[in-house]
């Protein structure tokens, strides 16, 4: 199913920084924000993208060329 929708450029940084690994708590203190805020962000862009968690807006994301396929290293 191909999704047309328009995420907001803060939406898009936060889905960024949640494909790299990041956890609501190191994306709100990365772009000076509160953990609400971020969970907020979420909350809107998985609605937008009709997703049901981070795994699937990561997927998605990668998969429409939004963020980079990367992945954070481990260890």
């Amino acid at each position: 199913m191909e999704k047309h929708v328009a995420l907001s450029a803060r939406e898009l940084e936060v889905l960024s920084l949640v494909a790299a690994g990041a956890t609501n708590k190191e994306i709100a203190e990365q772009l000076c924000i509160s953990i609400h805020t971020v969970r907020s962000h979420m909350r809107k862009l998985l609605g937008k993208l009709q997703l049901t968690n981070r795994r699937e807006a990561t997927s998605f994301a990668r998969r429409e060329g939004l963020i980079g396929t990367s992945r954070k290293p481990s260890g």
